[in-house]
């Protein structure tokens, strides 16, 4: 029986959501039709009828081939998001190639030109820049190539046809850890004052992180304060020296928003190395709050050292990612955009996080059971 990866993961609305559930299951899915009718309207994931045998699970993809061109694969994050999507795709018979554009906007547009030749089914794209792609993209849409972008889309209005933009809000994802400060703040009645470890600000990715923090910070002035930021390029070298100088600056800071773990690793180090790694519930700890909840975030807090992770999860992006990719060349029609929010990860739900699966057995995982997105494309194990 083909492996389940539990994970609930709720599209966007109002409110934060809470409490997604993962852990290995050997239930098999529902049929396709009932998959299909159980698909929330905000989706906008409408059925096709299709017709045709179902199709073995190792076969589903036979003959096809798949390109992911991602933003870099240097941290646990893409790491996992790539080697994922990989294996899903090789255990449905299917070709993957990876490109790694290390962070640099035009040598990821030029991986996009140089993919052309390769005359993939669908190519997979993380950009770094969402106007600096365009050009490119355009170029697989003259080649007639479809493209589904992860993580980071491009701009509305931008002239490219596009299968399925597949996100979660990067603006929440700084929003909701400002939030956790502020009502830390006024439930003890104590002013935060932020330091801020910034990624790469050249990123549409970090700009937005930043903007949801700060939005709300600012509009609670009276519970907190960003006294300093350092951009750290997601280096976590960078980060400890940016925490080190923004703390020896300004020693009443009692705060550190890091944009992603990647980076957080440093800036817990410089905490350490300064003496000012405590506990939480320890007099001294420093409130610190970070993005991603890969398996350093989880850690983290465990040993009582991060407060609140807002979990962007690389799993279910690539795991919606590949069912499109699947019903796409089976003839289904995908939503324009599968666009969610995060869920806020602290001592009391961390074991659910996608950084506490076995991120060594990637191609073990098998399929999610989960929400966002569900496939159409009618299968046998």
């Amino acid at each position: 029986m083909r492996k389940r990866i539990l994970l609930a993961a709720g599209l966007m609305i109002a409110a934060m959501l809470t409490g997604c559930s993962t852990g290995a299951s050997n239930t098999p899915q529902e049929p396709a039709e009932a998959q299909v009718e159980a698909v929330e309207e905000e989706n906008g994931q409408e059925s096709k009828d299709v017709s045709g045998e179902p199709v073995a699970a190792s076969k589903l993809l036979e003959g096809k081939k798949v390109i992911y061109i991602n933003s870099n694969v240097n941290d646990d994050w893409n790491v996992i998001s790539t080697k994922y999507l990989e294996a899903l795709v090789k255990g449905a018979g299917g070709e993957c190639i990876i490109y790694n554009a290390e962070g640099d906007s035009a040598k990821q547009a030029q991986m996009v030109d140089d993919s052309i030749a390769a005359k993939p089914d669908v190519l997979v794209v993380k950009p770094i820049d969402q106007a600096a792609i365009v050009p490119a993209l355009q170029r697989l849409n003259e080649a007639g190539i479809p493209i589904i972008t992860l993580d980071m889309g491009i701009f509305k209005d931008a002239d490219v046809n596009i299968l399925c933009a597949i996100q979660t809000d990067q603006e929440s994802l700084g929003a909701i850890n400002a939030q956790y400060i502020v009502d830390k703040a006024k439930e003890t009645g104590k002013k935060a004052k932020i330091v801020t470890v910034l990624g790469d600000m050249s990123s549409d990715l970090a700009q937005m992180r930043q903007r949801g923090f700060n939005e709300v910070i600012e509009a609670n002035a009276e519970y907190a304060e960003v006294l300093a930021e350092t951009e750290s390029k997601w280096d976590p070298s960078q980060a400890y020296t940016a925490v080190k100088d923004m703390m020896t600056a300004h020693p009443e800071a009692d705060t550190v928003f890091c944009c992603a773990d990647g980076m957080g690793i440093g800036a817990l180090q410089a905490l350490n190395d300064m003496g000012k790694q405590i506990p939480a519930g320890e007099e001294g700890h420093i409130t610190f709050v970070s993005i991603d909840c890969d398996p350093n975030g989880c850690k983290g807090i465990e040993n009582g050292f991060i407060d609140q992770e807002a979990e962007h999860n690389a799993a279910l992006h690539s795991d919606i990612a590949f069912k499109m990719i699947v019903d796409y060349v089976n003839g289904y029609e995908l939503p324009e955009h599968v666009f969610f929010q995060t869920t806020a990860r602290n001592i009391e739900n961390v074991a659910d996080a996608w950084g506490n699966l076995d991120v060594k057995n990637v191609s073990g995982w098998g399929w999610m059971e989960q929400d966002a997105y569900v496939m159409q494309t009618a299968y046998t194990e």
